[in-house]
Parts: structure tokens; sequence; C-alpha cells
């Protein structure tokens, strides 16, 4: 709900036609939770699809795009490995946002998610990565906040992302991040907790996965989901990966 999403619509509009075929004319969000750019995309006449792992996510996004009266064909299914129906036709820019790269815990499980997504790209296609800035994988600065509070509908959700004390395994690269969510409503509070293996990547070694791929070129890097700001230590913004085939 912090997310502005028409705004990084714009921008993912931009880069597309800046990198990729021009304004796209269709799209495909992976690990796609609520959905809400694929349905902000789907509203703005682009023909939209949506894949996640979770079918609650699956329905959950279904109805939202059915209540903005929103296009939206939403698959189950892993992001490593898929097939879709649409996949003929082709896809000029598909996302993959907010650190889901995270849940890719190797190095074949990123390139098998590269192969995936290629094959379901028109020629000259994009694949843009949404990803944490490297300097929060060193810890030696933070980029975003992993601790805010949203209040809707008279429910107050408090959200904390990662903790000092999550488990580090420094040869795989991955925190078993923890998750708490605070939720408040009706005078009632309830805790929720949970955490998951998740990746971080740096700079280098993304390039490298990409070159690995064989299937995808580097286009550009951007320092926020922003076309004006770059890709430095001077920005406190996520950093965010673009290639194509």
């Amino acid at each position: 709900s912090w997310r502005n999403v028409a705004k990084e619509c714009d921008f993912l509009s931009e880069v597309c036609r800046r990198h990729g075929r021009g304004d796209p004319r269709s799209f495909l969000e992976l690990a796609a939770g609520p959905a809400e750019h694929a349905i902000e995309m789907a509203k703005r006449g682009t023909r939209s699809a949506a894949l996640d792992l979770s079918p609650a996510m699956v329905t959950y996004g279904g109805e939202k795009a059915a209540a903005a009266g929103a296009t939206l064909a939403y698959h189950e299914g892993d992001m490593r490995e898929f097939t879709l129906p649409d996949k003929k036709e082709g896809f000029d820019l598909a996302v993959l946002l907010m650190s889901s790269c995270s849940y890719l815990l190797t190095n074949e499980d990123v390139c098998r998610n590269f192969r995936a997504v290629a094959a379901h790209l028109a020629p000259g296609g994009l694949y843009l990565i949404e990803m944490a800035h490297p300097r929060d994988v060193f810890k030696s600065g933070k980029s975003c906040t992993c601790d805010w509070e949203i209040e809707k509908a008279g429910m107050k959700v408090h959200t904390v992302w990662g903790g000092e004390n999550d488990e580090f395994d420094p040869i795989a690269d991955i925190t078993q991040c923890s998750v708490r969510l605070t939720v408040t409503e009706n005078g009632k509070t309830d805790v929720i907790e949970e955490s998951a293996p998740q990746r971080g990547f740096i700079w280098t070694e993304f390039t490298a996965l990409v070159d690995a791929s064989q299937v995808f070129e580097l286009a550009h890097v951007y320092g926020s989901m922003d076309v004006a700001v770059p890709f430095d230590n001077r920005t406190n913004n996520v950093s965010l990966g673009a290639g194509f085939p």
C-alpha cells in the first residue's frame, strides 16, 4: 500500500520505450502477489498477465483485477519454470519487482528463471528486475525502510521485514529472513511471525549471471524507479537491473 503503483508503471513504460520496443503492448508480472502493477497496466489497455506460486495470491489478485474492471490472465506457477498460454504471442515487458529475485536461491534457479522469461518475450522484449541495492547486501548503508505501518479500512498493520538476529549463511549468500506483522483491528491486536530464506545479490555477481544465462544482455541499470536516478553509491534508493534478449 505504500507503493505508488501508477508512477512506477509510468517508469516501466518509459524504460520499455528507451530500451525495448516502444510503449509496451503486453506485460507480464512474475511473483506478482496482489498483481498491482499488472492490474494497472491492464487498466491502461495493455495485454497483461501475472504469475505466482501461491494459489491464494492468484485468487486474491484475480478478485482485485475484477473489482478494478481490468482484464488480467493470472496463472499459478513457479517463476523458475513455466509455460503460459500466450507464450506464442510473447510479451514486450516482463518484470520481477520488490526484490522477489531474492527467492531465487541458487545460480541455477536464476538461470532457469532467465531462460523461462526469455522464452516468453517477443523479439526485443525487456525483462526488468528490481532488487535491493548492493549496499544493503554488504550492510554498508540502508537504501530503503524495512519497517512501516499502513492503516486502511479500520485495520492497522505494522510490518518489520528482517531483523538483526536473522541467521546468515555467507557461503550460500542466504539469510533466514524474519517477518513480523502486528495487526490491530476493532481494539484487538494479533502478531504474525514467519521466516523464509532470501538471497542477496552483489552487482558483479548479478551481471555474471546475466552473461551465464546466454539469453539476455544487460540494457541499463537505474538507481530507483526513476530514470533520472543513477545507479551509484550516492543515492539512497533500491537498485534496478534491466536486460533484454
